[in-house]
C-alpha cells in the first residue's frame, strides 16, 4: 500500500538503482521522499507504517528524464 502526501507528479527511476537501494532495507516499511520531479529522491527504512525514518540507512537516487 502506498500513501501520497501532496500534489501528483510523474517520476521515473532506473530499476537497477532502485533495486540496489531497496535491497539493503530489512524493515517491512520504507519511505520514498522527494520534493519535485527533477530532484533526487531519498529511500529510508521505517519501523512501522506511520513511524518515522530509521537513521541507520539512507539511499539517494536520481530520477531519469521522462519524454514529453
Amino acid at each position: 500500500m502506498a500513501q501520497l502526501a501532496g500534489d501528483e507528479i510523474a517520476m521515473a527511476f532506473s530499476p537497477h538503482y532502485m533495486f540496489q537501494g531497496r535491497r539493503m532495507i530489512e524493515t517491512k516499511y520504507e519511505r520514498l521522499s522527494f520534493t519535485t520531479a527533477p530532484t533526487p529522491a531519498m529511500i529510508t527504512a521505517q519501523t512501522d507504517a506511520d513511524g518515522g525514518d530509521q537513521d541507520d540507512y539512507r539511499y539517494l537516487v536520481m530520477p531519469v528524464r521522462l519524454p514529453d
